[in-house]
């Protein structure tokens, strides 16, 4: 009787994995294979690609470096956007795999050998459904997941590219607003905000300097373009401060996003301006 059951049960098991197999899914081993191979795949073509965006950065206009370092502030709303629905989906996607015919039988399989002792059978029948789940996800958990791995990628991506258009774009700042009366070059202005702790004081220096110094050089050029502006740029350096309160620290780094944009544009008008004008 007890061996009847044992077959019974191994057969219960059996069918929906051979199922399973039938329709192409690949096992566990498989899947972190490719996993694995795919995320050294794209790591390498990502730095690849950083390394190619930050030598054409150099290459490149204030006018340009702006409008990408506008778009990698942007890019980390849309990558929490898309992990938000990547969540939703996931959930919805285990709902449906809860209610999986060929999983019930399974736990149903698992409690009835709890309930007659049988240890060895219950162990058995939970590591081969464990093991074995993946291959009744659903097309929403797959998505879910995918949304989600994609929206980190994006994340990560567009915070490198922010610090890269970041320093790049305050170098070609500081360059465009050398009038002769500067006391600091652009290597000196950009590059001390690189200095640990002491970047805390600079960027209040750096920063609001630029804006004035762009201002100066246009009164000098006599141009009729927008002044950048200083309260805009002091603005960005207390809410860069601010990200780093908990809780208060998300409302800033919202709010600093729009600051940014504004305040970077505001002096890379003045620096193409002049750049014209030269």
């Amino acid at each position: 009787m007890a061996s009847q059951e044992t077959q019974a049960l191994s057969l219960a098991i059996r069918r929906p994995l051979e199922k399973a197999r039938d329709r192409g899914a690949p096992d566990r081993a498989t899947t972190r294979a490719r996993l694995v191979t795919g995320l050294g795949g794209a790591s390498l073509a990502t730095l690849a690609a950083l390394i190619a965006f930050a030598v054409m950065l150099c290459q490149s206009g204030p006018g340009l470096v702006c409008r990408f370092y506008v778009l990698c502030c942007l890019a980390p709303l849309f990558a929490a956007a898309g992990a938000g629905g990547g969540v939703v989906l996931v959930v919805l996607g285990l709902n449906e795999l809860g209610k999986s015919p060929e999983l019930k039988q399974l736990q149903a399989r698992q409690r009835q050998a709890d309930a007659k002792g049988d240890r060895k059978r219950a162990i058995a029948s939970r590591k081969r459904g464990t093991s074995r789940t993946d291959q009744f996800q659903s097309d929403k958990w797959r998505f879910g997941m995918l949304a989600m791995a994609g929206s980190v990628i994006v994340f990560v991506v567009a915070t490198i590219g922010q610090g890269l258009c970041f320093s790049v774009l305050l170098y070609k700042l500081w360059a465009a607003v050398q009038d002769g009366r500067a006391q600091d070059d652009a290597r000196h202005g950009a590059g001390r905000l690189l200095h640990p702790f002491f970047n805390f004081y600079w960027a209040f220096v750096a920063l609001p300097g630029v804006a004035q110094r762009a201002h100066r050089c246009a009164d000098n050029a006599s141009l009729d373009v927008p002044r950048a502006s200083e309260g805009l740029m002091t603005a960005y350096c207390i809410l860069c401060l601010l990200a780093i309160v908990p809780f208060l620290g998300a409302l800033a780094v919202l709010v600093n996003i729009g600051v940014a944009i504004a305040a970077f544009r505001s002096a890379t008008r003045v620096a193409e301006a002049l750049a014209d004008e030269a």
